[in-house]
């Protein structure tokens, strides 16, 4: 059973359910179809472990890939997009829209710069942009955001949150298109890597 608080239902007391002689206790969390709910859906429990279980496996990653032997980098990066990403990627139409508070993008871009670094073999002390560019990668927020508008836009939903994307009608015969043009909001226009990487999504292929 889900149960969703308002406002102010901390101040309550939780309460106990019993079934039998068995006493169920509430938890503040549950985990649905891999998804971790919190009772104010901030996904921030959700971003906080899948970022760890990232973290987990990069050290196996790292122990096929050292900077002096192991794989080249194609076969670096089709490693991390199996392995790490998709775990990043996974149900993001869910949580896509957290993703514009930086203290939700920290869980995703941290895992990323670790997992560039490696792909190219880089310094361990370069920035995560840097780090981007150098592995021809575009940010992560960035991709999860284009893959979950593309997916709600496929199946016919609302769009909450467009960030660095035009916003774009659904034509039932057509599909849709991503325009070109790139958007920034306000609120990021001081962050370069939001203005400039999504127009070099073409140039780095």
């Amino acid at each position: 059973m889900v149960r969703c608080q308002a406002k102010k239902a901390h101040l309550l007391p939780k309460p106990i359910f019993k079934l039998g002689n068995i006493t169920i206790t509430p938890r503040e969390t549950i985990t649905y179809l891999g998804i971790l709910l919190d009772p104010k859906l901030s996904f921030r429990q959700h971003l906080e472990e899948t970022a760890q279980k990232c973290r987990s496996h990069i050290p196996l990653m790292q122990s096929l890939a050292h900077n002096t032997f192991g794989y080249e980098y194609e076969a670096r990066k089709i490693m991390f997009e199996g392995f790490i990403f998709s775990l990043m990627k996974y149900c993001s139409s869910v949580f896509y829209h957290r993703l514009k508070l930086k203290t939700m993008r920290k869980h995703k871009t941290q895992v990323q710069r670790r997992c560039n670094i490696i792909t190219y073999r880089a310094y361990k002390d370069i920035p995560g942009e840097t780090a981007s560019l150098l592995a021809k990668d575009l940010p992560i927020h960035l991709k999860i955001i284009e893959r979950s508008i593309k997916w709600l836009l496929d199946h016919e939903l609302p769009v909450p949150y467009w960030d660095h994307l035009t916003p774009v009608e659904l034509d039932p015969e057509e599909g849709f298109q991503m325009k070109g043009q790139v958007v920034t909001p306000p609120e990021v226009r001081r962050e370069w890597k939001t203005n400039n990487i999504p127009s070099l999504g073409a140039y780095l292929g």
